[in-house]
C-alpha cells in the first residue's frame, strides 16, 4: 500500500514554537518536493513550515501573497494499522496496500503562532506527485472568515502555490437531533442509585457516568473576563508529545459518501482529514488523541429517514458487540443534515454511539464546507466526551451562551461561541464559531480548579458585551475529566507504540525549574536534572484508586508501599503534589532544601502529615524529618526544611495518615504515601541531622464532624517497613484499628473512624 502524506496544523505541546526549526516557502516551492526532501534527511523534529501562496484574480487581496504557519501531522488519525472494510467487503488494513489505497500526507494548523492561532489549514500532499490542495480560513480585516482554496499542481501556474478566494458559503441545514431514555448507573455516587437519563443531544438528554456533565467538543468561545488566566501564545504545556490519552474510533460510512467523494481511496482521505484536523483542538485543549482503529462500509442506514432512527439502529447493532471500542461513530453523506450522540459515554460499549449526516464537503476539492464537516463531527464527539449544549443551564449555571434560548447577541461576531453551541443559527452564522473548546489545563494545580484552565487567548479578545458566551473554558475542563476519569481502566490508555516519554496520565509541562517526569523503574516521578527545585505537578494527584479521581500511576513510591484504597477523592485524605526547593542555588549536598507539599486533610486532629528523605533514591532508607497537623479540613499547603546529605539521585517521601503512628509505610485505609525523586549535583556538603520532632502523640480529641460515613473497620495492610520508634496511645486514646501496636495495651477497639479507642 501507499500512503499520502496529511500536511496539517496541529498544537506543539513539547516547546515553544520558535525553539523548532522553521522553514519559509515562497510560492513557487513545491511543498510535497521540500516535505520529502526533509524526511530523506532523517529529520527528527516536526516540519513546520510558513507557507506563501500566491492569491489569485477575483479574491480579496488577489495580487498578493496569503502566508499560513503549518506543521506536519505527523500523528495521523488513519494509521498503518486501521482495517479497513469496503464496499465490496474485502477486509485489510491501510499498510499493506490492500485495496490500492493510497492516504495522503496532512498538514495542518499551527496554532503554537500567533498567526496560526487566527487561522485554520488542513492541506493535503499526494506523496507520489507532489501535489497539494486544500483549504485555509483567515480572519478578514473586519473580523469575518476569509476561506480559502489551495492548490499546487505541476505544470499550472508555473507550479505556484495558488490561493482562490470561496464566496458566500451557504451553511447546512444542520441539527442535534432528539434521542432516546436510557438507564444509567450514577458511579460516583455513595448510594449507588439508578437514575433514568435521556442520553442524546439538543432536547435530549444524556445520561453522565461518573457525574462527568461538562465536556465539550471543539471550542469555547467568548467570555466574560471573571479573574480566569488567559493562556499566552507559545506558552509550553506538556512533555515531549501531544496528549497522554487516547480514545480509539470505529468509524462506519455510508455508499452516499463514498459516491460524494468519487471512490472508497478519497472517502478514507477524507475520514482521516476530519478526525487529524479535529485532533489539532482534541490533543491541545482535552490531551487526548482520536485514533481510527476501523472503517466500515455499511448499509444499515440507508432506509433511515432520521438521526434519531439511525441512532437506535446503531445501538440495536452494536451495543455490547466491541468491548474494546471506546467511541463507535458513523459519518453518513445521506439521511439529512444532523447528528447525534449519546453525553459522556467514552469506553462504554453499550452506549458509545453518534453520528454525523449529510456531510458535504468533498476530499478531492476541499473546501470551506469540509470545516463545517470537521466541526459538526466534532460537536458529536464533544457530547460522547460529556458535554451537553452550551446554552443548558441544568448543565452550565450560568449557562455558556443563550442561543439555543433565542437570545442572539445585537451585533453578530467572529468566533465568539463555541462549537458546543448552537450559535451558527444567530446573525454571523458559520463565523460565530471558532476552533476552540475554550481553554487547556496550565499543568500548575489542580485540575479540578477552573482557574488553573486559561481561557484561550483569541476567544477573550474576540469578547465584548453584545456577546453572551460566559466561562468557556468549563468545557474543556469538563471534557478532560471525562476522560480521566476513564483513564484507571486503561481503555483510553496511549497504543504502542506511544507518543509519550511516559504512560503517565496527567504530565505537567516543562520549565527551566524542574518538572518530573514519571519513572516507571523508579516507580515514582523523578525530575533527572540538576535544578533549583523539582516539582511533581499533577502526576501526585489524588490518591491510589479511590473514588472520583484515581491517582496517576499510583502508588508513586520507591518501594512497595501502597496507598490506602478507602475514599472519595478530595473528601477524604491525599497528598497531591510535592515539590522540593533549594533555598538559594541548586539543589546539591549541604543545601538546605525546602519540601512543600499540597495535601488534602478530613481532620485536623485526627489527620498528620509526616516528611521524610533518603541519601539513595534507588535503595531508599527513610528518615523521618518533620510531622504536623493540618490548619484545616480540605486544601492545605504544608513544608519542611532539611539539608542534604551526599547521594547523587536522592528522594524525599511525604505521608498523609488518619490517626496511627509516624511510618514510611502506615499502611492505614485512609493513608496516602508519595515519593518525588530528584537528581543531586556535585557539592562538598556533609549530611545534617534533620529538623523537626521524630514522634509525634496521638490525637486526644475526635473532631466534630462527619462528612461521609466510615467503615466500621479497615482493610488488612500489606507489608510495611519498620516504623519509626513513636509514642503509643493510653487508653481512652484514639487508635486505627488496623495498627492495635499503636496502643499501648497493644489492643485497639474498632466502633467506626472515629471511635475507634485503646482499651
Amino acid at each position: 500500500m501507499r500512503l499520502f502524506v496529511l500536511a496539517t496544523a496541529v498544537i506543539n505541546l513539547a516547546r515553544p514554537a520558535e525553539s523548532y526549526p522553521r522553514r519559509v516557502l515562497r510560492p513557487k516551492d513545491n511543498v510535497g518536493e521540500i516535505l520529502k526532501g526533509a524526511r530523506g534527511r532523517d529529520e527528527v523534529v516536526k516540519k513546520r513550515y510558513t507557507i506563501h501562496t500566491e492569491i489569485e484574480p477575483g479574491s480579496q487581496g488577489a495580487g498578493t501573497e496569503l502566508a499560513m504557519d503549518v506543521v506536519e501531522a505527523t500523528n495521523s488519525a488513519v494509521t498503518p494499522d486501521t482495517k479497513i472494510k469496503d464496499e465490496k467487503g474485502n477486509e485489510f488494513t491501510v499498510g499493506n496496500g490492500g485495496g490500492g489505497l493510497l492516504l495522503y500526507t496532512l498538514l495542518v494548523t499551527d496554532t503554537d503562532t500567533a498567526e496560526g492561532s487566527d487561522t485554520f489549514s488542513i492541506l493535503a500532499l499526494n506523496p507520489e506527485t507532489d501535489d497539494m490542495h486544500g483549504i485555509v480560513e483567515k480572519r478578514g480585516p473586519s473580523g469575518e472568515r476569509v476561506p480559502y482554496k489551495i492548490k499546487q499542481t505541476k505544470g499550472e501556474n508555473q507550479g505556484k502555490a495558488m490561493a482562490q478566494e470561496e464566496m458566500d458559503l451557504p451553511i447546512p441545514d444542520w441539527h442535534c437531533d432528539v434521542g432516546q431514555d436510557v438507564l444509567e448507573q450514577e458511579d460516583i455516587r455513595e448510594d449507588e442509585e439508578t437514575l433514568e437519563r435521556r442520553l442524546t443531544e439538543d432536547e435530549h438528554d444524556h445520561g453522565h457516568q461518573h457525574e462527568d456533565q461538562n465536556l465539550s467538543t471543539m471550542e469555547a468561545l467568548t467570555k466574560t473576563l471573571r479573574g480566569i488566566k488567559v493562556n499566552p501564545l507559545n506558552k509550553p504545556r506538556r512533555l515531549e508529545a501531544a496528549y497522554n490519552f487516547e480514545v480509539e474510533l470505529f468509524i462506519e460510512i455510508d455508499n452516499a459518501l463514498i459516491s460524494a467523494m468519487g471512490s472508497m481511496n478519497n472517502a478514507v482521505n477524507y475520514v482521516n482529514t476530519l478526525v487529524t484536523a479535529a485532533n489539532t483542538v482534541f490533543e491541545k485543549e482535552i490531551d487526548t488523541h482520536l485514533r481510527v482503529t476501523d472503517i466500515v462500509v455499511s448499509t444499515l442506514y440507508d432506509a433511515a429517514t432520521s438521526t434519531s432512527q439511525a441512532l437506535d439502529i446503531m445501538r440495536t447493532t452494536y451495543a455490547g458487540v466491541h468491548p474494546n471500542v471506546d467511541l463507535h461513530h458513523a459519518l453518513l453523506g445521506g439521511i439529512h443534515g444532523g447528528g447525534i450522540a449519546y453525553i459522556g459515554v467514552v469506553c462504554r460499549s453499550d452506549y458509545g454511539f453518534g453520528l454525523t449526516s449529510g456531510l458535504s464537503g468533498t476530499f478531492q476539492s476541499m473546501g470551506e464546507t469540509v470545516l463545517w464537516d470537521m466541526l459538526a463531527f466534532m460537536h458529536e464527539i464533544g457530547h460522547n466526551f460529556g458535554s451537553k449544549h452550551t446554552n443548558e443551564v441544568a448543565h452550565y449555571d450560568p449557562p455558556i451562551d443563550t442561543c439555543g434560548l433565542g437570545q442572539c447577541p445585537a451585533t453578530p461576531g467572529y468566533g465568539w461561541s463555541t462549537i458546543m453551541s448552537v450559535c451558527q443559527g444567530c446573525p454571523g452564522a458559520y463565523g460565530n464559531i471558532m476552533y476552540s473548546f475554550g481553554g487547556d489545563y496550565d499543568g500548575s494545580g489542580d485540575v479540578n480548579d477552573i482557574l488553573n484552565w486559561p481561557a484561550n487567548p483569541t476567544l477573550v479578545a474576540n469578547y465584548d458585551a453584545s456577546h453572551y458566551s460566559v466561562d468557556p473554558n468549563r468545557e474543556a475542563q469538563r471534557m478532560f475529566l471525562h476522560i480521566f476519569s476513564r483513564a484507571p481502566t486503561g481503555c483510553v490508555a496511549l497504543s504502542s507504540p506511544a507518543p509519550l516519554l511516559t504512560p503517565a496520565p496527567t504530565l505537567s509541562p516543562t520549565s527551566s525549574h524542574g518538572i518530573a517526569l514519571y519513572d516507571s523503574s523508579l516507580g515514582a516521578p523523578k525530575c533527572s536534572s540538576v535544578t533549583t527545585s523539582c516539582f511533581s505537578g499533577s502526576l501526585l494527584n489524588s490518591r491510589g484508586g479511590i473514588g472520583g479521581i484515581s491517582e496517576p500511576n499510583g502508588s508513586n513510591t520507591l518501594d512497595a508501599c501502597t496507598d490506602g484504597s478507602t475514599g472519595n477523592y478530595h473528601v477524604d485524605e491525599s497528598v497531591d503534589s510535592i515539590k522540593v526547593s533549594a533555598v538559594g542555588g541548586n539543589i546539591q549536598p549541604g543545601a538546605a532544601v525546602k519540601i512543600d507539599a499540597k495535601v488534602w486533610a478530613y481532620s485536623t486532629t485526627a489527620d498528620f502529615v509526616d516528611f521524610f528523605y533518603a541519601n539513595d533514591a534507588t535503595n531508599p532508607q527513610w528518615q523521618l524529618i518533620s510531622t504536623l497537623n493540618p490548619s484545616a479540613a480540605g486544601a492545605n499547603d504544608v513544608s519542611a526544611q532539611y539539608t542534604l546529605g551526599n547521594g547523587s539521585l536522592q528522594a524525599v517521601r511525604v505521608v498523609i495518615r488518619y490517626n496511627g503512628a509516624a511510618s514510611p509505610c502506615p499502611g492505614g485505609a485512609y493513608d496516602d504515601v508519595d515519593d518525588l525523586a530528584f537528581v543531586v549535583g556535585a557539592g562538598g556538603g556533609t549530611p545534617t541531622a534533620p529538623s523537626g520532632p521524630v514522634t509525634t502523640p496521638a490525637p486526644t480529641k475526635k473532631p466534630t464532624a462527619q462528612p461521609t460515613k466510615r467503615p466500621t473497620r479497615f482493610p488488612t495492610p500489606l507489608p510495611t517497613p519498620k516504623p519509626i520508634t513513636t509514642t503509643c496511645g493510653a487508653v481512652g486514646t484514639y487508635c486505627d484499628s488496623s495498627k492495635p501496636n499503636n496502643c499501648c495495651s497493644g489492643s485497639c477497639q474498632s466502633k467506626g473512624r472515629y471511635s475507634n479507642t485503646c482499651k
